[in-house]
């Protein structure tokens, strides 16, 4: 069995948030915070990543797409999806993410139209 708990103390800055790695779990994980008013960066990678919500409040923005963000929530973009986290609340937002490689989900998912993506 695996252990591991949120350290902020272990968080740094990444994608214009804080972050941190959870090792040894057979995929990529890590914790995140967003700051109140803050927001993460703009981004889209070839793995798809899910996030699960364990305090806070905001919004996960997927192209032209708002979705709210709170304990419990939990988010799963594809490959290429462009997305942000918002955090509109007045505390931290933190969250949990683990993310992989699908070499035949990312090429649907570059192929297809339907993906979400800003610009």
């Amino acid at each position: 069995m695996i252990i591991n708990r949120y350290d902020p103390d272990a968080l740094h800055e990444a994608f214009g948030i804080d972050m941190s790695s959870v090792e040894g779990l057979g995929v990529g994980a890590g914790w995140g915070r967003v700051a109140p008013g803050r927001s993460s960066d703009s981004h889209h990678h070839d793995e798809t990543e899910l996030f699960v919500v364990v305090a806070g409040s905001g919004e996960f923005v997927a192209g032209t797409e708002r979705y709210a963000a709170e304990p419990g929530t939990v988010a799963l973009f594809e490959p290429f999806e462009s997305h942000v986290l918002h955090n509109t609340g007045t505390t931290d937002l933190v969250f949990l993410t683990q993310y992989w490689r699908d070499a035949e989900r990312a090429m649907a998912s570059a192929r297809s139209t339907a993906r979400k993506s800003f610009g």
